[in-house]
């Protein structure tokens, strides 16, 4: 199931957009509002790459690539927030839990890539 990597990121946007989603509705029901969009960062991303995956079966090399650098982004960057969660923040268990959720997926995905990158297959 998993062996091209345009259903690889089928299915890694619309669990992006999933998080997203879920961890807004998440701090709106626990705090009765929304406190900027960074909990729709990973929706966005999502959105972005909803569109190219059919794109990507006509095997364009760039987007690909650029689809690998996006989610190796996100993963860093998912790791930088997850390091930088102050204990004494109120929202430390749920930052965690979003956080980290985005950031195994996102090097799960990375990993996935890596293989049928490695095995040639498209």
């Amino acid at each position: 199931m998993l062996n091209n990597i345009s259903r690889i990121n089928t299915l890694y946007a619309f669990a992006l957009i999933a998080f997203g989603l879920l961890g807004t509705a998440w701090q709106y029901m626990s705090h009765g509002d929304i406190d900027g969009i960074r909990t729709l960062i990973p929706a966005i991303f999502g959105l972005i790459f909803y569109p190219l995956s059919d794109q990507m079966k006509d095997g364009a090399k760039f987007l690909r690539h650029m689809t690998i650098g996006l989610t190796a982004l996100i993963a860093a960057a998912m790791l930088m927030l997850y390091l930088r969660i102050d204990a004494a923040d109120a929202m430390a268990s749920q930052k965690r839990i979003t956080y980290g959720s985005v950031m195994i997926l996102s090097f799960i995905v990375l990993g996935l890539y890596g293989r049928i990158l490695i095995r040639g297959q498209e």
